[in-house]
């Protein structure tokens, strides 16, 4: 039977809008949102929990801005995007800053549509108080975020030291020619690298926390022509000894003649892999090669297959890479958007983004 169209019901025409919340408000709705949403699936309750303390409550640098996607078809959310707070210089100039994390929309409103729509209203609002946002979209965001204006492009670079060839011996020959290759090699390396950083005036140790020599590195770090976060003995406190799940080593290079310290590793053991998820050199890139030579050799020591970092940097710390035999594996993209005030001066500095500044 033809239904008349006057009969016909009226098709809902869906509308969204975006609007800010302050920690406190909506947090169960936002912990909601990342379940249905499929943001950390694998996760449980109380992790959720204490991991949105800490990065959304806790930040000695500021609370991070809330900011839900609500549609006219829908009483609660359907989606959200967090902004944490950052403290960045941009060529000397400290200026408050912006990470765009946690971007989730539920499955009934995944179009481009809505994503478009949070990622533009949350991005103005952002701007309006800090003048340098930055993300790190996966995969899945990434298209979305090529839509919208950036100001500053850049590669989120993967780097990895094998310390161990076995395994990757294996995958070309049979075992029993693969093992004996791989202890040839693995001496041949390990006595190339004491070569290599003998001599240096450098040496290299793990310790238990970030004291007062963290803050004395980071007033000493260069920041004329670099876009960079703070990188002092509170934030990396907060970052790295305070984050729930996860657990770090902090690998220091100090002067043999004065004790001083000239740079640091923070890292987390993945697999058979070290990764470095935060560093921080004062030397010269000479002694940033050193220094990664001294980790090497640490990291064989700790009985790990490889080192790897992730990284967005200039070309002179990716020559110091190439120089302690570092190849680079993969990348993600980066991206920055600036308020007028800081644009030019942002497009022209080499940028320093490590996984220190992400949420992870």
């Amino acid at each position: 039977m033809t239904v008349p169209a006057s009969e016909t019901p009226a098709r809902t025409e869906v509308t969204y809008r975006v609007a800010t919340a302050r920690v406190g408000h909506e947090d169960a709705a936002i912990r909601r949102l990342w379940k249905d949403g499929g943001l950390g699936a694998d996760r449980s309750d109380e992790h959720d929990q204490a991991r949105y303390d800490w990065f959304y409550r806790c930040n000695p640098q500021g609370q991070a801005s809330l900011n839900l996607l609500y549609s006219n078809t829908d009483a609660e959310p359907v989606g959200f995007l967090g902004l944490g707070a950052r403290s960045f210089y941009v060529d000397d100039r400290e200026v408050p800053a912006g990470v765009l994390v946690d971007f989730v929309v539920t499955p009934k409103h995944r179009s481009a549509f809505p994503a478009l729509t949070l990622q533009r209203q949350a991005r103005a609002a952002g701007l309006s108080e800090k003048p340098l946002i930055y993300g790190l979209p996966d995969t899945k965001a990434v298209l979305i975020c090529r839509r919208l204006e950036m100001h500053v492009q850049a590669e989120m670079q993967r780097w990895v030291r094998v310390t161990a060839t076995r395994q990757y011996f294996e995958r070309k020959l049979p075992p029993a020619l693969a093992a004996p290759l791989a202890l040839v090699a693995d001496w041949m390396d390990r006595i190339s690298v004491r070569i290599q950083a003998m001599g240096c005036g450098l040496r290299g140790e793990w310790i238990e926390s970030f004291d007062d020599r963290f803050d004395d590195l980071w007033s000493r770090s260069n920041r004329s022509g670099r876009a960079l976060g703070v990188r002092n003995r509170e934030f990396l406190n907060w970052r790295f000894a305070e984050q729930p799940g996860h657990s770090y080593r902090i690998f220091a290079i100090t002067h043999t003649a004065d004790q001083q310290l000239v740079g640091y590793f923070v890292c987390e053991v993945a697999a058979q892999f070290l990764a470095i998820k935060d560093c921080l050199n004062v030397g010269s890139p000479e002694h940033l090669t050193k220094a990664l030579l001294l980790l090497t050799a640490a990291t064989r020591e700790l009985g790990l297959s490889a080192v790897s970092v992730e990284l967005t940097a200039g070309p002179c710390v990716q020559q110091s890479l190439r120089r302690a035999q570092f190849v680079q594996r993969s990348h993600r993209p980066f991206f920055a958007v600036l308020h007028e005030s800081v644009r030019e001066a942002g497009q022209k500095c080499d940028w320093y983004i490590t996984s220190a500044d992400e949420d992870i």
